[in-house]
């Protein structure tokens, strides 16, 4: 089974987090996985300021 793993790093603690995403149905490129973390900071899944891993 193929996993993502997303880390965002918090830019005033160092604080790390981490969202795994299961059974990718394709090996996505390094432009989609920063996309999509993108989409995550915007939304507010994880807040704005965390930063790529």
């Amino acid at each position: 089974m193929k996993r993502l793993f997303l880390d965002f790093v918090n830019q005033v603690g160092g604080k790390r987090r981490r969202i795994t995403i299961q059974s990718t149905k394709e090996d996505p490129t390094s432009r989609q996985v920063s996309n999509a973390m993108d989409v995550f900071i915007s939304l507010e899944v994880v807040p704005g300021t965390q930063v790529l891993m």
